[in-house]
């Protein structure tokens, strides 16, 4: 047998102790461990933006043989019986900025309490990942402190990280204004995610007033990132629809990476939207003709689809004629298809002569579930008469009158002078008669 030396004999007891101790140490809880990270999970693995990610961390409490060998050296005892007062919390939190505005981590600080050693314990997180992550990898810091302390004692700082992978998500455009009857309507559709969308198919929804007139399903096939494609619909808007925005239902629906269809859901924005068809005509309710007055009716014809609100006329003075009185009327609402009637009384210029005057209309409105005012004008057109046909039937201008006034007065004054020339030769014939009568008679 060989013999060993006397140092070679030392650390061979010193071995021989160690080894001893640590039995005892497993036997009788020393305090010579702390807790370490054995495991870290993810369910599930495959992790998108926009889900919720179950994040298990397992630690235990564990011997540590450097400590243990010091301690067993330092003073040549047997250490003490483990400290059940230590008592540990863990904490989850994003490790820089971008961590931290992606992830929203539920209870990121979990109670552990006291770990015997060799005990292990999993601590359960819930992570929800933001719809705008991009793909990559998310930071977080799983730290184990001692609470029972204070300060609390930092025992482990553990780095965890969070594959993101593409995830599908899509974004819609569409600016459509809709008018009465039938309308193409386009939806620009973008995945603006990272993953890839497979058959895809996007559905229209039809509203009471508002129909998806042929197919509303729109088959656009496969999304890569980025992808940009447009569904078009045909939709029948009905004459009852009021003017407004309406939101019409609309789905994408998709093959997710393991064969599952998804559905994504929007609102598609729709306006409806059309312009007042208003129509002026007049009629004369008087036979006028130049210098004389009479009542004109003014029709305000609504032939559109849209119903008009706070409605005012005017009518406005011309060369060829005046308004006499009120030349400005509130007429208040016009239904569609409808007609509201007001009279004025017009004075026509002296010395018009001719069969047709254009009057000078003005109409304000606006139309309804609007605030835009509207401001028209228009050109009726009367019938009056000239001259001639207002003598033919009877009927003068003021012009004429006094014209036929002075023509009669001229013609009595002309008519008595020539009575009275007529007379007096007349009776200077008669005088000349007499006389010679009377010297023929004394002869």
């Amino acid at each position: 047998m060989m013999k060993l030396t006397v140092e070679e004999t030392i650390k061979m007891e010193k071995k021989i102790f160690c080894a001893a101790a640590m039995l005892v140490l497993l036997f009788s809880h020393a305090v010579l461990a702390e807790p370490k990270v054995d495991s870290v999970s993810l369910e599930p693995n495959y992790v998108q933006a926009g889900e919720d990610v179950e994040v298990y961390i397992k630690i235990s409490e564990a011997l540590v043989a450097r400590q243990l060998y010091s301690q067993v050296s330092g003073d040549g005892g047997i250490p003490v019986k483990q400290d059940k007062n230590i008592r540990y919390v863990g904490v989850l939190t994003p490790k820089d900025d971008y961590a931290g505005r992606q992830v929203i981590i539920k209870n990121p600080s979990k109670n552990i309490g006291h770990l015997f050693t060799g005990e292990s314990w999993t601590i359960p997180y819930t992570i929800t990942i933001l719809d705008d992550t991009a793909p990559g990898d998310l930071k977080l810091e799983f730290r184990v402190l001692r609470n029972d302390v204070e300060p609390n004692e930092l025992m482990i700082a553990r780095e965890i990280i969070i594959p993101v992978q593409g995830n599908v998500m899509f974004s819609t455009v569409s600016d459509n204004k809709l008018s009465f009857g039938e309308n193409k309507v386009k939806v620009e559709v973008e995945n603006v995610g990272g993953g890839v969308a497979r058959q895809t198919m996007a559905s229209l929804e039809s509203l009471e007033l508002i129909t998806v007139t042929g197919s509303n399903t729109i088959f656009l096939s496969d999304f890569a990132h980025e992808d940009r494609k447009t569904a078009e619909f045909t939709v029948f808007v009905d004459s009852k629809a009021s003017l407004g925005a309406y939101s019409l239902p609309m789905t994408l629906s998709y093959l997710e990476r393991d064969g599952s269809r998804k559905t994504k859901e929007f609102m598609l924005g729709l306006q409806l939207d059309a312009e007042p068809q208003i129509h002026l005509n007049a009629e004369a309710r008087d036979r006028m003709g130049g210098g004389s007055s009479g009542t004109v009716t003014v029709n305000v014809v609504n032939n559109g689809l849209v119903d008009v609100e706070f409605v005012d006329l005017e009518l406005l003075d011309t060369e060829h004629y005046s308004v006499v009185g009120a030349n400005r009327v509130y007429v208040g609402k016009i239904d569609s298809d409808d007609t509201e009637r007001e009279d004025f009384t017009i004075k026509v210029s002296d010395g018009v002569d001719m069969n047709s005057l254009t009057l000078k209309a003005k109409l304000y409105y606006t139309k309804e579930n609007s605030a835009r005012k509207y401001s028209m004008e228009y050109a009726p057109a009367i019938k009056i008469f000239t001259n001639e046909e207002l003598r033919m039937n009877g009927e003068t201008s003021t012009v004429g009158r006094i014209l036929g006034l002075i023509l009669l007065v001229i013609v009595l004054v002309a008519g008595y002078f020539a009575l009275w020339i007529l007379l007096n030769v007349i009776w200077l014939v008669k005088s000349i008669i007499n006389r010679k009568l009377f010297k023929r008679g004394r002869s």
